[in-house]
C-alpha cells in the first residue's frame, strides 16, 4: 500500500477542489450584490470617471472559483495527474484558465465564457491584483460589468452541474485504486443558494 499517494489523494481528490470553489463563487456573488454601495472616483482634467469599488476583488475571487472548479473536473478526466507530490498537469499551465478549460472533455463552452476566461486570466497577475502589471506593457485595468457577472455565474454553474454527479459514489478512483465520494444532493444542499445566486436553474 503506497500510504504516500494514498495521501495526495485524500488531500487533491476532485472533491476538495470544488468544496474550495463553491465558497469562492459564493463570495463573489456576495460581494457583486452590494456593487453599488461602494464607488471610486478618478478625477480627470476634463471629466470625472467613476467605477464599482467591488470590480477588482470580484474578478480576483471569480478567477479563483474557477480555477479550482476547472481543476477538479480535469483531475477527474485524468487531465491532471496526481502523484506522491501532488498534482501535474499535461502540457499546460495549471494556471492557464482558457487553456485548462479547453481540455475538459464534458463542456463546451460558448464564445462568452471563453471571452471571460481570457479576461480574468489577464488580469491574475496585473489589474485583479496591483495598481498595474508586473511590467510596464502588462495589460491595463478591465472593469467587470454586470454581464461579466452573469457569465461567470452561468459558466460557473455549468462546471459544477458536470462535476457534482460524478463525486456521487462511487465517484473518483484514484491511481491507488481508492475510491472518494461525496453526496451530492444538490437541490437540497444549496437550497440556500439558489434563489440568491444562480442565475440559471
Amino acid at each position: 500500500m503506497n500510504t504516500a499517494l494514498q495521501k495526495a489523494e485524500n488531500l487533491y481528490w476532485p472533491g476538495r477542489w470544488q468544496e474550495v470553489a463553491i465558497e469562492l463563487h459564493d463570495a463573489a456573488m456576495c460581494l457583486w450584490l452590494r456593487c453599488n454601495e461602494s464607488s471610486i472616483t478618478y478625477h480627470g482634467k476634463e471629466s470625472d470617471k467613476s467605477k464599482t469599488a467591488m470590480s477588482r476583488p470580484f474578478a480576483l475571487l471569480a478567477t479563483f472559483a474557477l480555477e479550482n472548479i476547472i481543476k477538479g473536473i480535469l483531475i477527474y478526466e485524468r487531465e491532471i495527474n496526481i502523484t506522491e507530490n501532488g498534482p501535474t498537469l499535461k502540457g499546460h499551465s495549471k494556471h492557464k484558465l482558457d487553456q485548462m478549460a479547453a481540455k475538459i472533455s464534458g463542456c463546451q463552452l460558448t464564445t462568452q465564457e471563453t471571452e471571460l476566461l481570457e479576461m480574468l486570466q489577464s488580469g491574475s497577475n496585473s489589474w485583479t491584483r496591483y495598481f498595474h502589471g508586473t511590467r510596464p506593457n502588462d495589460v491595463k485595468e478591465e472593469y467587470v460589468l454586470q454581464q461579466h457577472v452573469d457569465t461567470f455565474d452561468s459558466l460557473y454553474n455549468k462546471f459544477e452541474d458536470y462535476l457534482l454527479p460524478l463525486l456521487e459514489p462511487p465517484g473518483w478512483q484514484g491511481p491507488s485504486g481508492t475510491n472518494y465520494s461525496m453526496e451530492t444532493n444538490k437541490n437540497h444542499a444549496l437550497s440556500n443558494r439558489i434563489p440568491l445566486y444562480r442565475t440559471k436553474s
